[in-house]
């Protein structure tokens, strides 16, 4: 979902005020997983690392996702709960089928003016070789003893092209 709303941060500006409604159509362990899962000011960073709300929303606010947006301090604006709570899951049963094999998801993004933006991805990219990469960071911070912490500060995390 997340290089999905970057793909439309991309574009034109967006903001957080224009969105009516945020719809997320993907396969059924992403919805059960994190799909469901709605935060508040007071939530934690774990409990917003674990809401695709959450996660929408606070790349929507801030063009990227990064360890910052997890960050214990983030996950206390209230301006990042207000639009999450419009972003709604649901399942697929097509796209629950084509999983673990693709890992489609589909958003679309009412506007209060009405307009609709949609976006729609089938195989991710990235997860092609992630078990390869997985394994590989893995032996490089046991190799280097660096925190995990340490490590994400020094990872390319996607970023969209606006300036926030």
């Amino acid at each position: 979902m997340i290089d999905l709303v970057l793909d439309v941060l991309s574009g034109p500006p967006l903001a957080a005020d224009e969105v009516a409604a945020f719809e997320v159509t993907t396969f059924g362990d992403t919805v059960n997983l994190m799909g469901i899962k709605c935060t508040t000011a007071q939530s934690n960073h774990v409990d917003a690392h674990m809401s695709m709300p959450y996660c929408v929303a606070a790349t929507l606010i801030d063009g990227e996702m990064t360890p910052r947006q997890l960050l214990k301090e983030r996950p206390r604006d209230p301006r990042v709960h207000e639009l999450a709570s419009r972003v709604r899951a649901t399942e697929d049963p097509a796209m629950t089928s084509a999983f673990p094999n693709e890992w489609p998801a589909r958003i679309v993004i009412r506007l209060r003016s009405e307009e609709a933006i949609e976006r729609r991805i089938d195989k991710v990219a990235s997860l092609q070789s992630s078990a390869s990469h997985a394994m590989q960071a893995a032996a490089w911070i046991r190799k280097t003893g660096l925190t995990f912490h340490a490590v994400c500060s020094t990872l390319p995390f996607p970023q969209s092209n606006r300036s926030t």
